[in-house]
């Protein structure tokens, strides 16, 4: 290699001094520190896997380019006996969740914003249709195309906004913004709808 190449080193974000939980791994020390729920919950076994796992899921999330420092790790409320899921919090509030197999695997580590962005005009498409459901007339229902059409991946959720006219109850035509979230299984995790 000639002496001005320069090898460029695979990305790694910090991870925080106190990023990484350990919990007790003895059922009197675990119900001493008051995790008796998480005990009950998930059984001792699994309680001293995510103390081995969690260091697995802040390397991987820190070798993901919108982790800018790794600062939470834990047991993700997702979780069951059968199927250990660590969420990752960026300082960024980048968001991960790694089922014991992932981390396990060689694969890329993705945000949830990452797993949602492809999703993304399906849900503009279903928005439509959630906003139908809640109008009393929804046949009357008219988007503005040159109004407000907002789509975004947010850490959680897919946010589509759109504007649209329709009638109420009444039968007055009237101005509405609707915010419709989505998850990454599609399904509807928020909704708002305003008079404009």
């Amino acid at each position: 290699m000639a002496p001005s190449e320069k090898v460029e080193q695979p990305y790694k974000a910090p991870i925080l001094s106190a990023a990484i939980p350990k919990y007790p791994e003895s059922e009197k020390e675990l119900k001493k520190a008051g995790f008796s729920k998480t005990l009950k919950k998930l059984g001792l076994e699994n309680i001293k896997k995510c103390n081995r796992l969690f260091p697995l899921a802040a390397e991987k999330a820190a070798r993901n380019k919108n982790c800018d420092a790794v600062m939470m790790v834990d047991i993700s409320d997702k979780s069951t006996k059968d199927n250990i899921v660590i969420f990752v919090t960026a300082q960024n509030y980048t968001k991960f969740y790694f089922t014991e197999e992932e981390l396990l695997n060689d694969g890329a580590a993705l945000s949830e914003q990452e797993k949602l962005a492809p999703l993304l005009w399906r849900h503009e498409v279903m928005a439509e249709e959630v906003i139908k459901s809640h109008l009393h007339h929804p046949s009357t229902y008219d988007r503005h195309e040159l109004g407000v059409f907002q789509s975004r991946t947010t850490p959680s959720c897919n946010e589509i906004m759109i504007e649209f006219s329709a009638k109420n109850s009444f039968g007055v035509e009237l101005t509405y913004i609707a915010v419709v979230q989505f998850d990454k299984d599609s399904n509807v995790v928020g909704f708002n709808l305003q008079e404009k």
